[in-house]
């Protein structure tokens, strides 16, 4: 079934604030800002689906934003698939950026920060798919995000027109033929995925699996005070040395990683209402971080708030 988000129903002065609550009904939480004022219109077609997401999305110039608060209010994974169909937009990911034409496609995290640049306005088609869904069919696809699938590729080519044509006829088929249309939508996001350069965009594939191997260990063992360099070098095989290449080539460093994602949970439990009996020196204790001070200090850089006054928020 459909739902509609339109502002044309809303009186001018307003449309601005019912786009924004729009969008994070439709999404997640998401900041929309536009130069338009009270000339902003706007369109959401919404068809949530058995195994993705679809909408498409007429409005008017914007930047979309999500930030690390918005992430730990709702840390929900999904892959986002941003369609272009009659205005460029800009993706900002990891660092990169892709500029995206009609043709073209790419995908972002939602539990990373990423911005969207529509500065034509916004016409294009938005596929939102569960984490493990993409990562099952391709399991180094967190490293592809904000890189464009160029649309002037024949196999791409037909990829992005045969994403478009299954959307425009999904909500008229039978349950048993949508997840068969759905099924077919990810394996070709995914083959299309698949073609982007290994020498252009990512590390070599032994590489990238070894680099999953130590980030699957990290977010596994973030409550052991003992994880540290060493213990993840044994995990996963290799010498530290090398640990640290393949987090420095992938713009990261492993010691940055692990403090970031213990902040990341620290900040799901600080909003988490199971968690409200919990102090918060005992939420960092619990998360690897046993110094109070210094825990407040870095959570303040990484999110803007003490830890307090993120609790605190509405």
């Amino acid at each position: 079934m459909q739902t509609m988000f339109d502002t044309t129903h809303v009186a001018r002065s307003e449309r601005l604030s019912y786009w924004q609550e729009s969008a994070c009904d439709a999404y997640l939480p998401i900041a929309c800002d536009s130069k338009a004022g009270t000339s902003f219109e706007g369109k959401i077609a919404l068809s949530r689906l058995s195994r993705l997401n679809l909408s498409i999305i007429n409005a008017s110039q914007q930047t979309v934003s999500r930030d690390r608060r918005m992430i730990a209010r709702n840390a929900d994974r999904f892959f986002m698939v941003s369609v272009p169909i009659g205005a460029d937009c800009r993706l900002h990911q990891d660092t990169r950026e892709a500029h995206l034409r009609p043709g073209d496609f790419a995908i972002y995290a939602t539990d990373q920060p990423y911005r969207l640049d529509c500065s034509d306005g916004v016409d294009q088609m938005v596929i939102q798919l569960p984490y493990e869904k993409l990562r099952s069919r391709l399991p180094n696809a967190e490293t592809l995000t904000a890189r464009r699938v160029d649309g002037t590729n024949a196999l791409n080519r037909m990829a992005y027109a045969h994403l478009r044509q299954y959307a425009a006829v999904l909500e008229e088929q039978t349950p048993e033929v949508q997840h068969l249309l759905q099924d077919i939508m990810l394996d070709l996001i995914a083959a299309s995925l698949a073609t982007l350069h290994t020498a252009d965009y990512e590390l070599s594939r032994p590489q990238t699996l070894s680099l999953m191997r130590a980030k699957q260990f990290i977010r596994g063992n973030l409550q052991d005070h003992d994880l540290d360099p060493t213990r993840v070098a044994q995990a996963t095989g290799l010498s530290r040395r090398s640990l640290r290449r393949l987090f420095a080539e992938s713009g990261d460093s492993l010691s940055g990683y692990l403090r970031d994602a213990r902040l990341d949970k620290a900040a799901e439990d600080l909003r988490n209402p199971l968690c409200a009996s919990q102090s918060i020196s005992e939420i960092a204790v619990k998360w690897g971080m046993d110094n109070f001070s210094h825990f407040t200090r870095i959570f303040k850089a990484r999110f803007g708030q003490t830890p307090t006054e993120f609790r605190n928020q509405k």
